[in-house]
């Protein structure tokens, strides 16, 4: 029996195969940090209007500056000489790197002159990605940009 041990190796190969598809198949339907950008077909198709929105910005070089505050996010919307834009309405698309399904959308409203805030939701700490639109008369501008978030120590939280 032990001297044919190896009519053995084609039924150990074909059960770690089948194991490693069962772990594979497993971890991509369960893991939530690998998935991909929702309608990325849609932009796909709509890349022309992708690239004509690239144009107006360099266009319009405004800056947006998105910065994290305790419980809020503060977006300073400035056109390519300083100045302050405002009245403008600034929609925000947050995305954290560990569970990009987690999107969460906010409108900011306008504190100050060229100061708009969104109350920032909660969310795991770490690299977030920060996807502006401010939209003001005809005039569109989009910004991407990444920020780290840190965990906040609150005082009695020790």
């Amino acid at each position: 029996m032990w001297a044919n041990r190896w009519m053995f190796m084609p039924i150990a190969l074909i059960g770690l195969c089948l194991a490693m598809s069962t772990i594979t198949v497993t971890l991509a339907i369960t893991n939530q940090s690998m998935v991909a950008e929702p309608d990325y077909y849609d932009e796909a198709i709509r890349w022309d209007e992708r690239r004509a929105q690239f144009a107006r910005n360099d266009q319009l070089r405004w800056r947006v500056t998105p910065e994290l505050a305790a419980g809020r996010l503060d977006v300073s919307v400035q056109d390519k000489h300083g100045v302050r834009i405002d009245g403008a309405e600034v929609d925000i698309e947050l995305i954290p790197a560990l569970r990009p399904n987690d999107r969460h959308r906010l409108v900011a409203r306008e504190t100050a002159p060229g100061r708009y805030v969104a109350d920032w939701p909660s969310g795991p700490p770490g690299r977030w990605e920060i996807r502006t639109r401010v939209v003001r008369g005809e005039a569109t501008y989009t910004d991407r940009c990444e920020r780290i978030l840190r965990p906040v120590s609150r005082l009695g939280d020790d």
